[in-house]
C-alpha cells in the first residue's frame, strides 16, 4: 500500500507498521486519521501510516474469510462485513 502526494512523481509505503501477513482491504482517511481494514480487523495511523494501532480485532480467523470494506459518511466511518471475495 502506497500514497504520492506529488501527483505520482514519488511513492511512500503506508503499510510499514502493519504485519506482512495482514491482507490489505480498504484504506479511507478521516481528518488527520488513515484507517485500514485488512485480514485481522481494523486498524487506525495518526502519522500518515508509519505507525498502525489495532482498533478492532476479528474474534474469528478460523472462519469464512471476512472481508471490511470502508466508507466515509461526513465525519464518520462505517464498516460494512462480508464473507471473501472482493
Amino acid at each position: 500500500m502506497r500514497n504520492s502526494t506529488d501527483d505520482g512523481k514519488t511513492w511512500q509505503r503506508l503499510d510499514v507498521g502493519l504485519l506482512p501477513i495482514q491482507s490489505i482491504q480498504d484504506v479511507v482517511q478521516v481528518g488527520k486519521y488513515l484507517f485500514c481494514s485488512h485480514s485481522k480487523g481494523i486498524s487506525k495511523s495518526a502519522d500518515g501510516g508509519k505507525s498502525w494501532e489495532l482498533i478492532y480485532a476479528l474474534k474469528n480467523n478460523n472462519g469464512p474469510s471476512v472481508r471490511i470494506n470502508l466508507l466515509i459518511y461526513e465525519q464518520s466511518i462505517i464498516a460494512i462485513f462480508g464473507e471473501g471475495g472482493c
